[in-house]
């Protein structure tokens, strides 16, 4: 949680710190790896994201969480084919996370695949979606 603290107060070193303890406590835990992850990805620090989030990935194999934001970080990296590869595999274990299909929607409409991008925006309007991500939505979804 102190990482977490440091890295939404911009404190890039100190979470780097916090997450470098957490994850030496319990290497065997998933979390500790994707929280790291998802703070270099705000950082900027992409191949380092993904180098903590396939960590992640490989600790918890049924953890959605880290195979869906490598495929965030991918799409950041202008790989929307790659990304849609990491949506179909977090699908797997989180069928009914609304926000998958929001980003999975995404890459599939920066590939102009825009009638499989409605379709994975239609499945996310049923589902439970952020704030943030209910307006991220209603800026790509056209309801039929």
């Amino acid at each position: 949680m102190r990482g977490k603290i440091a890295a939404v107060r911009g404190d890039w070193a100190g979470a780097e710190r916090w997450f470098a303890q957490a994850v030496k406590q319990a290497p065997s835990i998933p979390h500790g790896y994707f929280d790291w992850g998802a703070m270099l990805f705000a950082k900027g620090d992409l191949a380092g994201a993904i180098a903590k989030l396939k960590l992640a990935h490989e600790k918890g194999p049924h953890f959605a969480d880290p195979v869906e934001l490598w495929g965030e970080v991918l799409m950041k990296q202008g790989d929307a084919r790659g990304a849609i590869a990491k949506f179909e595999q977090a699908y797997k274990e989180a069928p009914n996370w609304g926000r998958l299909h929001l980003r999975w929607g995404e890459a599939l409409e920066s590939l102009s695949r825009r009638e499989e991008a409605q379709a994975q925006y239609r499945i996310a309007t049923d589902l439970g979606l952020s704030v943030g991500d209910r307006a991220e939505l209603a800026k790509h979804f056209v309801a039929s």
